[in-house]
């Protein structure tokens, strides 16, 4: 799976999913700095992760095996989830 405005590009070529993502124009006066676009990426990403937790029904005990430290991990393991 890949994500790119370029659907002509080797990376587009070789995916087997292509999602199209275009921004109209960046953010800063000189239309140069990737700002929009990083930021409509990171979006595209969040729902494709979400996404994927639901269609694969990933629980909160998976993530807090292979996540066990940091805030996160921390407050999973602290439910006793296992």
């Amino acid at each position: 799976i890949t994500i790119t405005e370029n659907l002509e590009s080797p990376l587009a070529k070789s995916a087997d999913v292509v999602l199209k993502q275009h921004v109209n124009r960046e953010t800063d006066k000189y239309n140069m700095q990737g700002t929009t676009s990083t930021t409509a990426l990171c979006m595209i990403f969040h729902a494709f992760q979400t996404a994927m937790i639901e269609e694969t029904d990933y629980q909160a005990e998976q993530f807090a095996l292979v996540h066990p430290g940091g805030a996160v991990g921390e407050r999973l393991n602290k439910k006793s989830l296992y």
